[in-house]
């Protein structure tokens, strides 16, 4: 099982100013005009109950797989400064099951030689991260982002070369994401959002090769 808790707070101060798109009439200091003096409080709690077991049915053959039960809750409030932040208070829990399972098996091996296979799914899931971004109007609902979740998969082989000297990897992966937290303007004001789907795949190479006195020299392309 594990928890964590985590509470923050941020004071400012609200005003606008103009500079135009090539950068001049930036107004000097002195020339400010402060506006109103707001403040953010948020506090998280985040715990999980989760298991993993690895199972070697033959020689050859590799089993991995975990759940996790995660629960967070999260309460915000944001207002002038004054109120302490409670003002526009919002609340959010919560609860959701992820996973991971995975499988090697051993194709071919001779003496400290050996190929593997391997393929492995991950269904994972986490609190965004907290907008400190005064400027927002806050209000019921507003300031707590949505989880990020994601979805991976991948498969790959592994050798293992010159008696245990010398590795090398390939792999290929997909990774589909739900609610990744961006950085965007909203009404001309820097703020963090949801994203809708992203989906990343590609593949990724490594090489490792032990030189005398126990160094390494590796090399990664993806």
């Amino acid at each position: 099982a594990d928890y964590l808790y985590g509470q923050a707070d941020a004071e400012g101060n609200v005003f606008s100013y103009f500079v135009n798109l090539d950068g001049t009439g930036a107004p000097d200091e002195e020339q400010l005009v402060l506006g109103e003096d707001r403040a953010i409080a948020d506090k998280r709690n985040f715990a999980g109950l989760y298991a993993f077991g690895e199972w070697n049915p033959s020689a050859r053959l590799k089993l991995e797989g975990g759940l996790r039960l995660g629960r967070a809750e999260e309460e915000r409030g944001e207002g002038e400064a004054d109120q302490g932040g409670d003002a526009g208070e919002a609340k959010q829990d919560n609860t959701r099951l992820s996973g991971s399972a995975a499988l090697g098996f051993t194709l071919w091996e001779r003496g400290g030689d050996r190929l593997r296979a391997f393929a492995a799914y991950k269904n994972t899931f986490k609190p965004a991260a907290i907008d400190f971004n005064l400027a927002e109007d806050g209000g019921e609902g507003e300031g707590i982002l949505e989880p990020e979740t994601a979805e991976s998969y991948e498969a790959g082989l592994q050798a293992d070369l010159a008696g245990g000297r010398g590795r090398a990897e390939v792999s290929a992966f997909l990774m589909d994401f739900d609610n990744l937290v961006i950085s965007q303007a909203v009404n001309g004001l820097p703020a963090l959002e949801n994203a809708g789907t992203e989906r990343f795949k590609g593949i990724e190479s490594s090489l490792s090769w032990r030189l005398p006195a126990d160094f390494w020299v590796r090399g990664t392309y993806a």
